[in-house]
Parts: structure tokens; sequence; C-alpha cells
């Protein structure tokens, strides 16, 4: 639209200075047909004030009355033809600006939709964060601080059930298990040096090939550490520091490395037509 916009502009300043030139020729063509004109009028005039006929000066004069039919006509056309170029560039402006006004006023009223647009999405955005912040608000002071019990430890989940029996509450909170990365990496390499001591070996006995398994799934190592199925029953194990120093050494900073963090409280709300229907959940966001 910026593009049309400026093309428009541009178009009628080109259009204007045809204009200027054409209405320099104009002029010009009047001055010429007035000079003539006065030549035209001049002849006549000496022709009868003239005393001596038949000589030079006498067919001169005669002549130039003559073709002044010619000339007029000639000259007439000339200034007529630079009459109608400056009509039709008259009308191309006219045209063209038409055109940039209702260019103009489009790109103004498509403007001021996007304009509508985003200021009500920011208008039901600032709704939506508003109502979050007062159900937020609403939820820390009647409900959350119902998961801490009477001694104090706090609930993992706590079911609210209005009369009917047919809406249902469900707050919680999450408790998470982090690996420290550091440490977690140190006691990958003892696990390591121990695969390295005790890899697919013939005579390796039944209980440190069962360690030795088990100690493949105590980590899963993607961008991060994160638990694996095995870990608290690998870390509850009592090993011999002589036998397996790399794994007792791995056990000590892998329970050094552990950390239970408590996530944001939150809730879940769900919905039955009826005692005997099944609960489901309702969206909330």
């Amino acid at each position: 639209m910026a593009t049309k916009i400026v093309k428009l502009k541009a178009g009628i300043r080109k259009c204007e200075k045809n204009l200027v030139k054409l209405e320099e020729q104009e002029t010009k063509a009047r001055g010429r047909w007035t000079k003539e004109y006065g030549k035209f009028l001049k002849a006549t005039t000496d022709l009868a004030n003239l005393k001596r006929f038949g000589t030079k000066r006498h067919e001169r004069l005669k002549n130039s009355i003559r073709s002044w039919p010619d000339r007029t006509s000639e000259l007439t056309r000339k200034r007529d033809e630079v009459r109608t170029a400056i009509a039709e560039q008259k009308g191309e402006v006219t045209k063209q600006e038409i055109e940039l006004s209702r260019v103009v006023e489009k790109e103004a009223a498509e403007r001021k939709s996007r304009d509508e647009l985003v200021n009500q999405v920011f208008l039901l955005n600032n709704s939506v964060i508003a109502a979050l912040e007062t159900r937020n608000h609403y939820l820390s002071g009647h409900v959350y601080n119902q998961l801490v019990d009477e001694q104090g430890n706090l609930r993992s989940q706590l079911t609210f059930i209005n009369s009917d029996g047919i809406r249902k509450v469900v707050a919680m909170v999450n408790t998470i298990q982090l690996v420290m990365p550091d440490l977690a990496a140190e006691a990958m390499r003892e696990i390591e040096q121990f695969f390295d001591r005790f890899r697919p070996q013939a005579e390796m006995d039944e209980a440190t090939q069962a360690l030795y398994d088990l100690t493949k799934k105590l980590l899963v190592m993607k961008t991060k550490f994160r638990i694996g199925p095995d870990l608290y029953r690998f870390l509850s194990l009592e090993l011999d520091n002589d036998i397996f120093p790399e794994l007792r050494k791995a056990q000590d900073l892998l329970k050094n490395s552990i950390r239970s963090e408590k996530t944001d409280s939150y809730i879940r709300l769900y919905r039955r037509v009826s005692r005997a229907d099944k609960w489901k959940q309702i969206k909330q966001t």
C-alpha cells in the first residue's frame, strides 16, 4: 500500500512537470499567433495607405494578407494541440489525485483496523491476565494455604467437591527431584571406572553382575541429568568400600547431588453431569 502511494505521488509530480512545459508551449503558441496577427494588421494598413502599386512592396503586402488564413489556421491548430495536451495532462493529474485519495483513505482504514485489532487483542489479554491474577490471589488465600496440615506438613493434594457433587476442585503441589549436574557427572565418571574394571567378564559373580546391570539405569543424561528408575534402590545399597570403591564414592556423590524443589501450587477442575457419571477435566486456560 505504501509503495503504491509513493508511485502515485511520483506520477502526479511527473504530470505536473509536464503540465508546466505544456503551458509554456501554449504561451509561446499564443505569442506567435499574436505576433503574426499583428503583422497581418500592419500589412492591411500599409496596403490601404499605399500610393504606388505594382511595386515589390505592393506584392509583398498582398501576399502577406492573402497567406494570413493559412498561417492563422496553422498557428491555431498548433495552439489547440497544446491546449488539448494540457487538458489531457490535467485530466491525468485529477485521475491520479483521485486514485491517491482513494488509496490513502483505504490505507488509513486498514491502519485503523490493524490498530483496533492489536488494541483489542491486548485488552483481551490484559483481561485474561487480570482474571488469572484474581484467581491465583484467591487460590493463594483460600485454597493453597490448606495444603499445609495442622502439623505443618505439606499435603501433595487436596480435593474440594461442591454440595451437589458435580463440580470438583483438586489443589496440588509439585515436588521435583533434581540432580546437581557437576556432582552427577563426577559420579558417572566413578561408575564408568567400575564398568571398565568389570566390563563383561565370564567369571563375574551373580551379585556383581546384578550391580553392574543396576548401575546402567541410574541416571539418564540428555541436556541435563534426570533421575533414572533405579537410583534410589542403588543409594540404599550397602556397598563395601574395599570391593567397590568407585561405586561407594559414586553413591556418596549422588546422595549429595539430589535436590528436592517445590514448584508452584496448581489446581485442576472437574465436572460431571451427575454423581453417577465420571469426572471430566475442564479447560482452565
